[in-house]
C-alpha cells in the first residue's frame, strides 16, 4: 500500500493472508492490485512483463480461491 506522500507502508496484506499461500512476488502483485493498479502499471512498477503480472494475478485468485477482484478483496481484509 502507498501513503499520501506515494511512498510504500510496511505490508497489511500480510495481517490477512496467510504467508503459506502466496509467495513474495505474488503478495507484491496483490499489493499492488489493492491499489487499483492496472496491470501495465503493476508490470513497470515491479520491473516485469505485463504478461508474467497477468500470470500471477491468475495464481492469487486460484491461491485465494476468488472468482472476481471483489471477491479477493473481500478474503483479503477479513470480510467474508
Amino acid at each position: 500500500m502507498t501513503n499520501s506522500a506515494g511512498t510504500r507502508n510496511s505490508s497489511t496484506v500480510g495481517r490477512y493472508v496467510p504467508p503459506a499461500v502466496l509467495t513474495a512476488r505474488e503478495v507484491e502483485v496483490l499489493e499492488l492490485m489493492l491499489d487499483g493498479l492496472p496491470n501495465k502499471r503493476i508490470a513497470t512498477e515491479l520491473g516485469i512483463s505485463e504478461r508474467t503480472v497477468k500470470a500471477r494475478r491468475g495464481k492469487i485468485m486460484r491461491k485465494m480461491q476468488a472468482d472476481s477482484v471483489a471477491v479477493l478483496v473481500r478474503k483479503v481484509y477479513g470480510c467474508d
